[in-house]
């Protein structure tokens, strides 16, 4: 008797825990993903949208997860076969799986840009601040001429230059702007070895800049920029690895520059990679594009025209325009073709290493599994 009544009391403190095994076999919700995301700590999934509700599963920490409904406090979010709510706070590194949906959370999208007319200072943020030539193009928020610089914002004077809206790309015509982002490098940014990493800025620049992706054409950053090596005439620059500089260190301020000038349109990133969850100094986090040994920067031409890249470097100040190309094409790039992809990090969601320019950064993170994967910015 007393077995049965032990036994029965076992029973009865195991009940609440069959629930979450029979969870297994619920079918999953079948509503479109929103978005992919990074969880950048385990994040428990939860059956109701608050502390404390009965556990599903839980997503690990720097895993890609799947957005069903984003929310400002809780997402309702999926990790392989496990789904619940998730606090949003603990999601970064938005991308939607319809380009044609809008920017991701988060983004702060410019307006337009603004020609300077005259000399002028920019300074803002953790930045020192630089002098933008007369001439220069600044991608700003609006006709108040405020702009992004790194994690803060500044506001140019009034009269600097002349304001430009972005045109909108659905009745844009040939030559017209639709999108672009400015971000901010001076010899401050990765000294002693800046002129190296200006050099190197400056380089992947040229090599990008003219180039016109077809409708329905793909665009590799990688493949664009060829081997990252002293012999492809990149130099000896700070980058994350486990020595903390390489050469082309550097080029990620271009690529990542290029990735919030694509977020403004509906072009389809199938391919991107963050520096881990502290991001890049000269950038909000989260909307810092790694390029690596491992890592890319991939889109697909979804609009109905052919889109053509611009990339200035101004002397420090850091713009890429992105403009409806005209009928005859500058340098096309290549169609898309199909590479393989792991499957916990694909198109768009991946993390990778480092903050920049922090040399006791090791490479090391969940996506490449501790081997020493070298990123260039």
């Amino acid at each position: 008797m007393r077995r049965f009544s032990l036994f029965a009391l076992i029973l009865m403190l195991l009940m609440p825990l069959f629930p979450m095994a029979c969870a297994e076999d619920e079918p999953l919700d079948e509503r479109p993903v929103q978005y992919t995301a990074i969880a950048y700590t385990k994040i428990s999934l939860r059956k109701e949208p608050r502390s404390g509700a009965h556990q599903s599963g839980t997503a690990p920490r720097f895993r890609t997860v799947e957005v069903l409904e984003y929310g400002e406090k809780w997402s309702y979010i999926r990790y392989k076969s496990k789904e619940g709510w998730g606090q949003t706070r603990y999601l970064w590194g938005f991308v939607a799986t319809d380009p044609f949906s809008g920017p991701p959370p988060r983004f702060e999208p410019c307006a337009g840009f603004v020609t300077l007319s005259t000399d002028t200072s920019v300074k803002g943020g953790k930045f020192g601040g630089l002098t933008a030539l007369k001439g220069s193009v600044l991608a700003v928020f609006g006709e108040d001429l405020s702009l992004p610089v790194w994690r803060g914002s500044a506001t140019l004077p009034a009269g600097c230059g002349e304001y430009r809206a972005f045109a909108d790309w659905q009745t844009a015509q040939p030559g017209d702007i639709i999108a672009g982002f400015t971000t901010y490098y001076n010899d401050r940014t990765g000294a002693p070895l800046h002129k190296e990493r200006r050099h190197n800025i400056e380089l992947a620049a040229e090599k990008v800049t003219g180039t016109v992706v077809e409708p329905g054409g793909a665009f590799s950053f990688r493949d664009a920029l060829g081997p990252l090596s002293v012999d492809n005439g990149y130099q000896v620059a700070p980058n994350i690895s486990k020595s903390g500089k390489g050469p082309g260190g550097g080029v990620c301020q271009v690529s990542t520059t290029l990735y919030n000038a694509l977020l403004h349109v509906p072009l389809k990133i199938t391919e991107w990679a963050a520096h881990q969850e502290s991001g890049v100094k000269y950038i909000k986090k989260g909307f810092d594009s790694a390029i690596g040994s491992r890592t890319d920067l991939r889109f697909e031409n979804t609009l109905p025209y052919p889109v053509l890249i611009r990339v200035m470097t101004q002397g420090g100040a850091l713009t890429v325009t992105l403009a409806r190309a005209e009928a005859a094409t500058v340098k096309a790039a290549e169609p898309e073709t199909q590479t393989e992809t792991d499957t916990d990090t694909e198109a768009g969601t991946q993390a990778d290493s480092g903050a920049d320019h922090e040399p006791e950064a090791d490479g090391m993170t969940e996506k490449n599994g501790g081997d020493d994967v070298t990123v260039t910015d």
